[in-house]
C-alpha cells in the first residue's frame, strides 16, 4: 500500500514537473535572439545553484569520491542535454523540436530495464509506444524541413534519459533532494564554464559571450527559476516512483510547449499536431489509471 501511495504521489509531481519544464524552453528559445546557447545553458545552472544554496546548505556535506562523481555526472548529462536542445531551438519552432525530443520517454523506459533492472510489463510498453506514435505523428513530414538540426533534439532525449536514469539510481542512496541538485548544478557549471571560455576565445558562434542587458537578465533569472522549481520536482517524483512508471508523462510537456509557442511565437499547432497531443495524453492517462487501479504484481505485469 504504502508503494503504491508513493507511486501515486511520484505521478502527479512528474505531471506537475512535464508542464512546467517547456517554460525553461520557452524562455531560452527567447534569449537565442540575444546571446550563444552556452552562455544560457551556462547562467542557467549557475543560477539555479546560486537560488537553490539557501534552501541547501544546510544538507551539505562533503560526499566520497565515488558519490561527487555520480553527481558531477548528473550534472554533465544535464548540461549536454540543455546544451543541445538550446542549440536546436535556435532554428526550429519550440513544437517541433519538443516532439523529437519525446523518444526520451520511451529510451527512459528501456534505460530503466536495462541499467535499472526495473519490471516493465506488456501495458507499460504499449502505453510508452502508443505516446512515441503520437509524438511521431506530431513531427510528420516536417522533419526533413529541418536537416541535421533536427538530430539535436534526439541528442537531448538520449542524454536528458540517461539523467533521469541516474537520478533514480542516486535517489536510493537516501540524499536530500536539494541536496542532489545543488551538487548537479554545480557539476554542469563546472563543465559548462572551460568549454564556454574555450569557445569564446576561438569565437565560435554555439559559446559567444556578452554582457547581458537589464532585459537579458530578468530572462535569465527568469530560467533560472523555472529550470530550479522544474528540477527539483522532477527529482523529487524520480524518488517516489520507477523511471518506466514515470517515462510516459513527460509527453505532457507538448500541451504547455505548444501554448507557449502560440503565445509567445505565434506558433499555433494544426489538428495534427492537435491530434497526435490527444494520443499522447491518452497514453499518460492511462498509465495513471493503471498505477491507481491495479496492484503491482510480483512478475511486474503491471
Amino acid at each position: 500500500m504504502e508503494e503504491r501511495k508513493s507511486q501515486q504521489k511520484g505521478l502527479l509531481i512528474m505531471i506537475a514537473a512535464a508542464l512546467l519544464l517547456p517554460v525553461i524552453d520557452a524562455i531560452s528559445k527567447v534569449l537565442t535572439a540575444y546571446v550563444s546557447p552556452g552562455e544560457i545553458a551556462l547562467v542557467r545552472f549557475s543560477l539555479q545553484g546560486a537560488l537553490l544554496f539557501p534552501f541547501a546548505y544546510r544538507e551539505l556535506k562533503i560526499p566520497k569520491l565515488p558519490l561527487l562523481a555520480t553527481h558531477f555526472l548528473r550534472g554533465i548529462l544535464n548540461a549536454v542535454a540543455s546544451l543541445c536542445f538550446i542549440a536546436a531551438i535556435t532554428q526550429m519552432p519550440l513544437a517541433d523540436a519538443i516532439a523529437i525530443f519525446f523518444a526520451e520517454p520511451l529510451l527512459l523506459t528501456l534505460f530503466s530495464a536495462v541499467l535499472l533492472k526495473e519490471k516493465i510489463g506488456i501495458a507499460r510498453i504499449t502505453a510508452c509506444l502508443i505516446g512515441f506514435a503520437g509524438a511521431l505523428f506530431i513531427i510528420g513530414p516536417s522533419f526533413t524541413n529541418f536537416g541535421a538540426t533536427a538530430i539535436l533534439p534526439f541528442l537531448t532525449a538520449t542524454f536528458f534519459a540517461l539523467y533521469l536514469i541516474v537520478t533514480r539510481k542516486q535517489s536510493k542512496r537516501g540524499e536530500s533532494v536539494n541536496a542532489m541538485q545543488f551538487y548537479a548544478s554545480m557539476g554542469a557549471t563546472l563543465f559548462l564554464l572551460p568549454i564556454t571560455l574555450l569557445g569564446d576565445a576561438f569565437s565560435l558562434p554555439l559559446f559567444e559571450l556578452s554582457w547581458p542587458t537589464t532585459e537579458v537578465a530578468l530572462l535569465f533569472l527568469g530560467v533560472g527559476a523555472s529550470s530550479l522549481i522544474s528540477h527539483q520536482l522532477l527529482t523529487i517524483a524520480f524518488t517516489k516512483a520507477d523511471a518506466n512508471v514515470l517515462a510516459p508523462f513527460q509527453y505532457l510537456e507538448i500541451v504547455s510547449a505548444t501554448i507557449l509557442g502560440w503565445l509567445l511565437f505565434g506558433q499555433f499547432p494544426g489538428a495534427q499536431t492537435l491530434l497526435g497531443a490527444g494520443i499522447i495524453i491518452a497514453s499518460g492517462m492511462f498509465i495513471f489509471y493503471r498505477e491507481s487501479s491495479y496492484p503491482l504484481n510480483k512478475k511486474g505485469r503491471s
